[in-house]
């Protein structure tokens, strides 16, 4: 401190004795310095309140001081001359705009208006991807005319043999980059076209994208049920732009997997792996068309990993296995593939998330980063039961129910067991006598204690078996014998 205190005393003397011989110094002392007032705070009048602004206040990072008074504007006078000019600049540009707006408005009275309806000799820019029926007919035939609610199976034979060859990963440590070029060009942007009638003729209604992944050199394409049910036209698109009519041959709305056919030969496969074997933590590596709207996001990858398997989840009414995934997907990923780290398909994505709660407003609230693939082989095995059957088999009673264990049958003062709320007509279950209201306490001998036990029974037993029911009815036992019959028929 000291030596800064003699520092500053020396260059004030250098610069007195520098300037004290300069007239403009002497001139300086003789002329007495005014005071200078005391900075006022910019708005206040004299009537207000003084307030110390010595300090500068602060608002977060940003400082305020009051001596700071804005710039003020400066307005210029523009010329009555031009003034009128441009009053008459004015009126003649409303007069305009008022003109053209009666023009169009008549125009649009007189003119017919714009329908979707595709001109089969001239293709509009909009829908230019949309297949015209004579280029379908050269390709491959029309699979319905109108939208079908729900699609028949069309397999015929024996199931083909699906699958290709895994990549050869050399980077164990990264293996998403040799897994993404090994099979970029097999997984397929898929489009479905619904078209409606209206005054006798078809329109578009609506257009879904989904993606899907071809499993056979000849063709064959697996997909989501959803993603194709109602289309009329289905194109599938590769990554080299090249685009193909595709045929629905067969699915299942339940599982929500369809399989579909192009007319192609010599195709890249993917390599299908085993689901039943796929650990928790295993990569989950989804490429597919995330937009759902058009072909900007497609063959997008993902990458994450498989939270957990065997996760049950009830899916278009029943009950179903699924892996479950952390990879972001989208509504458009729908029927794309999820690869393990060896570039083998291990599931197929169906679901993105489930509602996890509910906020204040009674809004749902859905799970992040929350996702679910039907495991490939619950796919190929529901395929492989279309192909033998004509459609999956589901083995039942034809009974809706509600169970009641112990602790909430005291709660509510119930009767423990299965209470059938519902019988379905002509089912196997009314023809051997049960009704609405019964409680089903004991099958094949064993007390009911969850309310699965009698579901896994019946799916062990299979169709064309039959199951014992004991049932309590106005609190009398009664014993029926009830066939297991396949519930799709």
């Amino acid at each position: 401190m000291d030596e800064n205190k003699e520092v500053n005393t020396t260059q004030e003397n250098e610069t007195r004795s520098f300037t004290e011989n300069d007239s403009i110094w002497e001139n300086a002392k003789k002329e007495p310095v005014e005071d200078i007032p005391e900075a006022q705070p910019f708005g206040f009048g004299e009537t207000e309140e003084k307030k110390d602004f010595s300090e500068p206040k602060t608002k977060g990072s940003a400082e305020f001081f009051s001596e700071y008074v804005p710039p003020q504007p400066v307005y210029y006078e523009m010329p009555r001359s031009k003034n009128k000019a441009l009053r008459i600049l004015g009126i003649i540009a409303a007069a305009l705009v008022i003109v053209m707006l009666f023009s169009l408005v008549g125009a649009s009275l007189i003119l017919p208006k714009p329908s979707f309806e595709i001109d089969e000799d001239q293709e509009s820019p909009e829908f230019s991807s949309i297949p015209k029926a004579s280029d379908m007919a050269s390709e491959a035939p029309l699979i319905s005319t109108l939208p079908q609610p729900t699609r028949k199976n069309n397999v015929t034979g024996q199931m083909p043999s699906f699958g290709g060859i895994a990549p050869e990963i050399t980077n164990p440590y990264n293996p998403v980059i040799e897994i993404a070029a090994h099979n970029m060009e097999k997984v397929v942007s898929v489009q479905a076209d619904v078209y409606k009638e209206e005054n006798g003729r078809e329109v578009l209604d609506a257009r879904i994208k989904g993606t899907g992944f071809v499993v056979s050199a000849d063709g064959y394409i697996i997909t989501n049920y959803h993603v194709v049910a109602e289309g009329t036209h289905i194109t599938v698109r590769f990554t080299d732009e090249s685009e193909y009519i595709a045929e629905y041959v067969g699915g299942d709305e339940t599982i929500d997997i369809a399989l579909l056919k192009i007319n192609a030969a010599n195709l890249p496969v993917v390599a299908l792996g085993d689901s039943d074997t796929v650990p928790v933590g295993e990569f989950a590596i989804a490429i597919g068309n995330p937009s759902g709207m058009g072909d900007e996001l497609s063959n997008t990858l993902t990458v994450g990993y498989v939270s957990a398997t065997g996760r049950e989840i009830r899916f278009n009414g029943y009950k179903q296995e699924f892996l479950q995934i952390d990879t972001a997907i989208n509504p458009g990923n729908s029927g794309g593939p999820v690869f393990n780290s060896e570039g083998e398909v291990i599931g197929i994505v169906t679901l993105k998330s489930l509602v996890s709660s509910y906020d204040e407003y009674g809004s749902a609230v859905d799970s992040e980063g929350v996702g679910f693939a039907i495991p490939i082989n619950t796919a190929l095995g529901a395929l492989e039961e279309i192909f033998e059957h004509g459609a999956i088999r589901r083995p039942g009673i034809g009974i809706f129910y509600t169970f009641y264990d112990e602790e909430t049958a005291e709660l509510y003062e119930e009767t423990a067991g299965m209470h059938v709320g519902e019988v379905t007509v002509g089912g196997p279950s009314e023809k051997a006598g049960l009704m609405v209201g019964d409680i089903i306490i004991r099958c094949d001998g064993m007390d009911i204690v969850t309310g699965e036990e009698l579901v896994n029974l019946v799916k062990t037993k299979g169709i064309g078996s039959s199951i014992e029911l004991v049932v309590l009815r106005e609190g009398v036992e009664m014993t029926f014998i009830v066939e297991i019959v396949d519930l799709n028929k």
